[in-house]
Order: C-alpha cells, then structure tokens, then sequence
C-alpha cells in the first residue's frame, strides 16, 4: 500500500535527517522567535544560498536542524570566509541596523514594534549559531597562520566592542553617589530576563559597588598584535571578533527591548486578565495579534511549559501532550553510560575542580556554590551571578562566539 506523506510528515518520522543541536529549555515566548527566524522580513537582507531552509524541531527544549541546511551552510560560509569577505560586512550592517531599531523602539514604547525588534534580533542570532558552527574549524588553521600559538591567538578572540554589560561595568566603576537613579534608569533592565524578574533597585546597586574591585575588568583585543598579522587574517580575525560582539549583544538588546514594554505589556495583559509571566505562554507574533485587537489563541487554556516547535514548509506549529510525546519517542536522547571523559574546544585553559552543577535554565542556578562547575547547554547574560561563583564552565554549545567563551576570558575560568 502507498501511503503520501507530506515533507513535514517524514521529516518528523526520520530522526536521521536531523542533527541534534542543543538544549533550550526556555518559555515558548523566549524559543519561538529562534523557530521561525525564516520568515521574519529580515531575512531575506542576508543573502543566503537557497538550498538553505532553516527548519528547526524543538522537542521540550531538544533543539534540532537538518542535516542537509548544516552541509549547505557550511559550503557558502567557508567559502565567503575565504574568498568574499564582503558578504559578512553586509551581514554587521544589517545586525547593526537591527539593534538601532531595537533601541529606537526601546522609547516609543509600542508593543507592536517590541515584538517586531524582539524577532528581528533572534533571526540574526540564529544565523550568527550557525556561523560559528561552520566556522568553528578555521580557528586552528587561523591561529597557525598568525604565528603565535594557539593560547595567544585565543585571547583575540573578544569583542570587537564593548558589549551593554562591560558598557554597565565600566560606568559602575566610575559612578557618582548622585548618579545612581539616572544609571538605574539607563540599566535597570540588566537585572531582569525579558518577561520575568526584577528591575535593578538601589540595593542591588549598593551590593554590586559593595563587591567592586580596584580595577575594571575588560575584555578588549590586543590591537598591536592584530597589526602584525597580514591584511586578510586581520579582516578575518575582525570577522570573529564581530560575531563575538553580535551574539552577545544581541541577547543583551533583545531583553532591553521587552523590559522596556514591560508597563504596556501589563496593560495588554490585564485586559485578557493575564499577568505579564502568562505571556510566556505566547509567541511574539501571538502578542502582537493582541496587540492588533485580536483574541488569545483557541488552545491558549490548554498549553504549559511542556511543548514542542516546528517549523517545517512553512508550517509553524506548537504542540503538546500526546504529540508531543510522540515526537520524544521518536526523537528520544539516549543516556551514554560508563563514559570518564569528554572533549570539546578550549574556550580558556586552564585546570580546576568542583562539582559538576546541571543548569537547564536560569532557575537552576541557586544551585551553584562557590568553586562549583556549571554544566549547560550554553550559558546566558543572566547566568553572570551563578558564573560569578563557579570554577569553570562546560557547554554543550556555544563555540567561538558564545557568552560561556567571553566571561571565561574576562574572569580567566577554564571554559571547555
């Protein structure tokens, strides 16, 4: 008997097409912008090959993407890092563009254009994972070419620029006692995560200046030395540098951006009696549907924090319960026992030990203690104060330009 299955019918019965990419295990309101990042307008601004179609599974925060769009991706960024550098000049100006909107947005206070930034943000964020992911290999070849060794070269590979949150320490450490509500009004959303926490108070101002050191603790690259190298590895190296500067400031101006709708967003939410955090149930483009008079959606009363995302042919969806469950039966992780160690690429050397603390999400990290390892699948902005305590990090994910990388380099704590 011939049966027809549709594309998305066989993508999700065949677990060998997809590639297992990390774990994100996040509210729907956080994941779905980096879900459907395809079909955001801007996009198409960023020139890629065709063959690439960034569909994306996400099984209760098992991220996965074809095999096939990894193999395209590889081909075309390899090939524009070695002989068009031009293409990721095009790609900073429209990430740069972005983040202008963003902070435009940020004081005109309109849900609507929040949210639009908020998708905005993530689809460049997910093509800068898929950039470092490629390119992730030409580090060693690079750091050869430079001709200092590899501990060296690593150290190059910073931001390009300050980033909000060393923008927020280096103020910190210049502050004037009658300066503080003017900077708690310029950074008070540091403290938050997008639709949940707390703003910056007093207090925790006091306690931040309390636990200051002598000096400021930056992360900048050695400019001198980037000199020496010939024009084409100081273009690449810059490249990095970018991407670095990106991932990291993306994650940073996409909270700025919520947290400054907070008071609209509570608005829109009252009249739907719902709080703010039951938004987390939503998708941007769901909240923007509000925004525009619409109602919640029709299965709205029946979703959790338990769900699954795809976004295949066009066809975005989020699922729970019995699908669900059906796709984590297919997709099913399998523990591998009796395994004494595990490789990956150094993000800082070094050697420590402690416990090994699990973090699937920012609530886990009341758990870490001081000298403890943090285990994650890749750590965030506001994982700073449970990084702060630990020893040392190891991450599923990440890679050159990962936050893990960054704070490990700032804070000189070995980073696998």
């Amino acid at each position: 008997k011939i049966i027809n299955m549709t594309t998305k019918e066989l993508l999700l019965n065949d677990v060998t097409k997809w590639r297992f990419w990390g774990r994100w295990k996040m509210s729907i309101f956080c994941n779905c912008p980096y879900n459907y990042f395809v079909h955001d307008k801007i996009y198409a601004e960023f020139n890629l090959p065709k063959e690439y179609t960034g569909t994306v599974l996400n099984t209760d925060g098992y991220v996965y993407a074809l095999e096939s769009d990894h193999t395209a991706f590889n081909l075309f960024i390899n090939e524009k890092f070695n002989e068009d550098l031009s293409w990721f000049n095009n790609f900073f100006s429209v990430c740069q563009k972005i983040h202008n909107r963003a902070n435009t947005t940020s004081s005109n206070l309109n849900i609507i254009d929040c949210m639009k930034s908020f998708n905005e943000i993530a689809c460049s964020t997910m093509i800068i994972h898929f950039i470092d992911k490629s390119l992730e290999q030409v580090v060693s070849t690079l750091s050869e070419k430079s001709g200092i060794n590899s501990s060296q070269f690593m150290k190059l590979l910073v931001p390009s620029r300050p980033t909000y949150v060393m923008e927020y320490k280096e103020e910190l450490y210049n502050l004037k006692d009658d300066k503080h509500d003017e900077f708690i009004k310029k950074y008070g959303w540091l403290a938050a995560s997008f639709l949940d926490g707390e703003r910056l108070t007093e207090n925790d101002l006091k306690k931040e200046l309390n636990g200051l050191k002598q000096s400021v603790e930056t992360v900048l690259s050695d400019t001198e030395l980037m000199n020496s190298f010939d024009p084409k590895l100081k273009e690449q190296v810059g490249i990095l540098q970018n991407l670095i500067y990106f991932r990291s400031a993306n994650a940073e101006v996409a909270n700025k951006v919520v947290n400054a709708h907070w008071d609209e967003i509570d608005k829109l939410s009252n009249k739907f009696n719902l709080t703010r955090k039951d938004f987390n149930l939503l998708t941007p483009n769901e909240i923007i549907s509000l925004a525009s008079g619409e109602s919640l959606p029709s299965d709205f009363s029946n979703r959790s924090d338990k769900y699954g995302i795809y976004c295949i042919d066009g066809d975005f969806k989020i699922f729970f319960e019995k699908e669900l469950d059906d796709a984590l039966k297919i997709f099913e992780q399998k523990v591998v026992e009796n395994v004494t160690e595990v490789k990956g690429s150094i993000a800082f050397k070094g050697k420590v030990r402690g416990i090994a603390r699990i973090i699937d999400n920012v609530g886990d990290l009341p758990k870490v203690k001081d000298g403890d390892i943090i285990i994650a699948s890749e750590t965030m902005p506001d994982y700073i104060i449970g990084m702060k305590k630990a020893a040392g990090f190891v991450t599923n994910t990440g890679g050159i330009t990962s936050h893990a990388a960054i704070v490990a380099k700032k804070k000189k704590k070995p980073c696998i």
